[in-house]
């Protein structure tokens, strides 16, 4: 029996992006990934999502804090 559960789509969502941010920023050198992760989780943290139109560090703090380091969003 198949149960429709958002919450558990959006958490494979997460977690489909992560990877293949991962894969696209540590293509060659993919055994460093875990060196690399902090930078993704900012990434992901500052883009504003379609569905909640602000970024999950916005819905956490209730303000778009600064980057700290540069990268560039898609």
């Amino acid at each position: 029996m198949d149960t429709f559960h958002p919450q558990t789509n959006g958490q494979k969502e997460v977690v489909k992006i992560t990877r293949v941010l991962l894969q696209e920023y540590c293509g060659k050198h993919p055994k460093l990934w875990d060196e690399h992760l902090h930078y993704i989780q900012q990434a992901y943290n500052h883009v504003k999502h379609s569905s909640t139109q602000v970024s999950p560090f916005e819905v956490c703090l209730g303000y778009f804090p600064k980057v700290s380091f540069g990268f560039h969003l898609w």
